[in-house]
């Protein structure tokens, strides 16, 4: 019985060992904008509290941005950049990812910005979501992304509280599908009518499709809420409630 013992000892040494060193590799990173702006720039003295910057995958490192909103905001300068998620701690908003044209990739730690109660956080770069993505701002704030979202089929975003605006749809995509969940807010919210419509690929009111594709919503949890507009008023998309 005894020799059978230390096989069992050694495999669970090794799980142990193994899950440590996963839980080491997956930290959240803190921006500390010491330098510039520039979101690469990471090391002793560099903007990322003397730390690497993120890891660029989705599944590693969360990116974390504090309760003091800096001089130095982080701006994306490569044109692809993954994270596993974004964290943004002030409570009256004000921080803002720069990187027009850029992208930035969440993994599936999503886009928390629950501490914001009271103004925008926003994020200009374009956003791809690799999966099912929580993104959720804190009640009465609001988490806006200016640049375009990139799906391609179904995506499931779940708003759990306060208002989350997507501005932008990527125009490549053939059909886009939004599953929104959570009792939050989901704003689609375009500068007018005509590009709006053409970027997001709307059904119009008999049916037939407004710029060559279609977007389509499904609302899941009652008490959650999706509307679209736009500079001259709203587009009402079909929608379906499935209920929680």
């Amino acid at each position: 019985m005894k020799n059978q013992k230390f096989p069992l000892i050694a495999t669970s040494a090794v799980l142990v060992g193994l899950l440590f060193s996963t839980q080491l590799h997956a930290a959240t990173v803190t921006w500390s904008g010491s330098t510039d702006t520039n979101f690469e720039t990471g090391g002793v003295g560099g903007n990322w509290s003397d730390a690497a910057a993120p890891v660029s995958n989705t599944t590693t490192d969360p990116a974390q941005f504090g309760a003091t909103v800096l001089p130095n905001q982080p701006s994306l300068t490569l044109l692809t950049r993954s994270v596993s998620g974004l964290q943004f701690l002030s409570t009256s908003g004000g921080w803002t990812l720069g990187g027009v044209g850029n992208q930035i990739e969440v993994g599936a730690s999503g886009i928390d910005d629950t501490a914001n109660i009271s103004g925008t956080t926003t994020i200009n770069s374009n956003a791809r979501y690799s999966s099912n993505t929580v993104m959720s701002s804190g009640a009465g704030g609001n988490l806006r992304i200016t640049g375009k979202t990139i799906m391609n089929g179904l995506r499931t975003l779940i708003v759990n509280s306060g208002t989350v605006t997507l501005s932008d749809f990527d125009g490549t995509a053939i059909n886009r599908e939004i599953q929104k969940q959570g009792v939050g807010t989901l704003v689609l919210s375009g500068a007018s009518v005509g590009t709006f419509a053409s970027t997001l690929g709307l059904q119009n009111s008999v049916g037939t499709t407004v710029g060559g594709s279609r977007l389509l919503i499904f609302i899941r949890d009652r008490g959650g809420t999706a509307r679209v507009s736009h500079g001259a008023g709203s587009l009402q998309p079909d929608e379906q409630d499935s209920g929680t």
